[in-house]
């Protein structure tokens, strides 16, 4: 089990080419993110990041609707947030359109059940903590956008930095980000 990458390459440049086909069918019905994978970016990229899109905006739906634990409103809005950027990770592995994860990024932000204008700011700092790190994980992706796409994001980016930056400014790596993007 204890094979190199450079064996395991080796190995399958000398199996015929059904074999390696059967293998990567196998693979693909074992693994539905493999699955995804190889469809959005080799067999069907315009259709296939539309679809696998629209099925992760559906999941992160039932994510912000679904109960949390947590002893006050804010820890469950916290775990919601944690759960909400583990489906985003997993989206940006599967589609490598940053356009796109940088929508479902502010779709998950500017859900209603992530305000807490009210409360944000308060003794729940792990609220704070995942609010801002999906924030730095939105930021970093529209960074990556060409600026012409990122044109489209300022204004709704700049709207989630604004609100950070008043609401959380006690904190240190709030205060450390720049007041404009």
């Amino acid at each position: 089990m204890g094979k190199s990458f450079k064996e395991i390459q080796a190995a399958l440049a000398t199996m015929r080419r059904k074999d390696v086909e059967n293998l990567l069918i196998k693979a693909m019905r074992d693994s539905d993110s493999f699955y995804q994978y190889v469809w959005v970016n080799h067999l069907d990229k315009e259709a296939g990041e539309a679809q696998v899109f629209e099925q992760y905006k559906a999941e992160i739906k039932a994510l912000l609707k679904k109960g949390y634990r947590g002893a006050s409103l804010e820890l469950r809005a916290a775990n919601m947030i944690a759960a909400c950027k583990k489906k985003l990770d997993a989206f940006i592995k599967v589609c490598k359109a940053k356009d796109k994860a940088v929508e479902l990024g502010l779709y998950v932000a500017e859900h209603p059940a992530t305000d807490y204008e009210g409360h944000s700011g308060t003794c729940y700092t792990k609220y704070d903590f995942e609010y801002y790190m999906l924030f730095k994980k939105i930021r970093s992706l529209y960074q990556a956008l060409h600026h012409d796409i990122q044109y489209e994001y300022t204004e709704r980016l700049q709207k989630m930095l604004t609100q950070l930056k008043k609401h959380f400014r006690h904190l240190d790596y709030v205060y450390d980000l720049p007041d404009e993007l």
